[in-house]
């Protein structure tokens, strides 16, 4: 559970430095999907980046004790923390 939550915090912490950065012109949003969603403005980007990783959550929550959902939660959490690496070399440089 634990574990989902994270991934659940990071995915919203990916969304917030992804407004910080675009709105900066820092850099752009790397999803073609999700630039689309941004292109209509912040509050349906993060409208639909929090619903997404809710459904993600529920449906992983649901598999927590099979191997196939602790293995893509586990996954899911090193994806996102290499995208969060990847915002903090933006706000570094």
């Amino acid at each position: 559970m634990k574990d989902i939550r994270l991934l659940f915090l990071l995915n919203a912490l990916d969304a917030v430095m992804t407004l910080i950065w675009v709105s900066t012109g820092a850099s752009t949003e790397a999803n073609p999907l999700m630039a689309a969603v941004l292109a209509r403005g912040a509050v349906a980007f993060m409208a639909v980046k929090l619903a997404l990783g809710v459904i993600v959550c529920a449906s992983l929550y649901a598999c927590r004790f099979t191997t196939a959902g602790y293995r893509v939660t586990q996954w899911g959490i090193a994806a996102y923390a290499l995208v969060i690496a990847a915002h903090l070399m933006v706000f570094r440089f």
